[in-house]
């Protein structure tokens, strides 16, 4: 007799469809390929093209620690090297090659297979309504990121040139936007027009807003050990009590029964 067929491991396994990491890492492939295309074809301001090699630097780290994961999750490492072209991934992480960052656009079709079909979808939606701290914790990662590039362009845009202007340098433009949205803010760089003004506005209150959510999450994992604590002795007693009930409807039968026989006897 032919056994039903059991789903291979690839169909069972963790990293078959996309998961809430997957779809960070999207967004930021997306982002670099947009950038790489601006910076390639586009004549951009020397110093928005600093501020966004900083950033490419930054993004490097992201990708190298993404290749690690996957490389130490694949079951075969050399499948992921060859088939998979991890071997591409690698390279283009490494920022002082700059053709080669190129290459991420295989990372991002790569991603771009696992969101394929309804079924992906729904996984990533039911893995964010039930990890709503983790969800939230990668969209603020996400948001403070792009927040903190797209602040610093724009406060270099206004400042620069005006009289008595604080943030004359990318280096300096980076340094303000990192210490405004941690709220942390020194008052050693500060802006003096009206749009680098607004632009601040703009810069604290979500800063406020993210690291709130930040605070949140925090909150959440030193709290999640005690709610799954918590949650296991309420299983406990709701099949102790589905036991209770089992055995109460048992004795009620067994006392009808008796009931029964003696009103037969009489």
């Amino acid at each position: 007799m032919n056994k039903p067929n059991s789903p291979s491991s690839d169909e069972t396994s963790p990293r078959k469809h996309a998961s809430i990491y997957d779809l960070f890492m999207l967004c930021v492939c997306i982002y670099v390929l947009i950038t790489l295309a601006a910076m390639t074809f586009l004549h951009l301001d020397p110093d928005i093209l600093k501020i966004l090699n900083y950033v490419d630097l930054v993004v490097c780290i992201f990708f190298i620690i993404d290749f690690l994961v996957r490389f130490t999750t694949a079951k075969s490492k050399v499948n992921y090297m060859t088939r998979e072209l991890g071997f591409i991934d690698l390279i283009s992480s490494v920022p002082l090659i700059g053709y080669l960052r190129w290459g991420r656009l295989s990372r991002l079709v790569r991603i771009l297979r696992l969101f394929q079909g309804v079924k992906s979808t729904k996984v990533i939606i039911e893995h964010a309504l039930n990890r709503r701290a983790e969800s939230t914790f990668a969209a603020a990662v996400l948001i403070a990121f792009i927040v903190i590039i797209y602040a610093s362009i724009a406060v270099l845009y206004f400042e620069r040139g005006a009289d008595g202007a604080k943030i004359v340098t990318p280096e300096d433009a980076l340094w303000w936007a990192v210490t405004t949205i941690t709220t942390v803010g020194y008052g050693d760089f500060y802006p003096v027009t009206g749009g680098g003004r607004v632009v601040g506005v703009s810069v604290m209150t979500a800063g406020v807003a993210l690291f709130g959510a930040l605070t949140g999450f925090v909150a959440v994992w030193f709290l999640q050990p005690t709610q799954a604590r918590e949650k296991a002795e309420l299983q406990a007693a709701r099949r102790q009590l589905a036991q209770l009930e089992q055995h109460m409807a048992i004795l009620t039968a067994e006392q009808e029964r008796l009931r029964s026989k003696e009103q037969a006897d009489d």
